[in-house]
C-alpha cells in the first residue's frame, strides 16, 4: 500500500497559481484572443486544459495525481517549444523579406517570445522540477518503501 501524501504547503501554493492561471488564460481566450479557425482554438484551448489538469493533479496528490500533473506539465513545455518556434519563424521571414519594416516587426515577434515564456513555460517548468524532486514524490505519496 502506497504511504499517505504529506503535507507540503508548495502542494497548495502551486493549485493556486495553477488555478490562478488557469481563469487567466480563459479569460484571455474568451475576451481577446479570439480565432474563427478551430484548429487553432483548439490548440489555444491546451493552455487552460493542461493548466487545469496539473491543478487536479497536484491537488489530488496521489500516484495518479502525479502522473496527471506530470502531463500537463510537459504539455504546457511542449506547447511553449512550439509557439516559441513558430514565433522566430515569423520573426526570420519578416526580417528577411519586408526590409526595415519587417526587422521592427521581427523585434517585436522577438519579445513576444519572451512574454510567452514568462506567461506559459515558467510555472509548470517549476513545478515539474519539484514534482521530480524526492520532497515533491514524497508529497504526492510516491517515497520509496522502506527496506524490509
Amino acid at each position: 500500500m502506497a504511504p499517505a501524501p504529506r503535507r507540503d504547503p508548495r502542494r497548495f501554493i502551486y493549485v493556486g497559481l495553477d488555478v490562478a492561471f488557469t481563469i487567466l488564460y480563459l479569460v484571455l481566450l474568451t475576451t481577446t484572443l479570439h480565432n474563427r479557425h478551430a484548429g487553432a482554438r483548439m490548440v489555444l484551448y491546451l493552455l487552460p486544459v493542461a493548466s487545469t489538469a496539473m491543478a487536479i493533479g497536484t491537488g489530488a496528490g496521489r500516484r495518479w495525481g502525479w502522473w496527471l500533473t506530470i502531463a500537463g506539465g510537459a504539455t504546457l513545455l511542449a506547447w511553449t517549444v512550439g509557439f516559441v518556434i513558430l514565433l522566430l519563424t515569423t520573426a526570420a521571414y519578416l526580417s528577411g523579406v519586408y526590409g526595415a519594416f519587417g526587422k521592427a516587426a521581427a523585434s517585436g515577434a522577438i519579445l513576444a517570445v519572451f512574454l510567452v515564456i514568462e506567461a506559459v513555460a515558467f510555472l509548470p517548468a517549476l513545478q515539474l522540477k519539484w514534482a521530480l524532486t524526492r520532497a515533491g514524490r514524497r508529497a504526492f505519496g510516491l517515497a520509496p518503501k522502506a527496506a524490509a
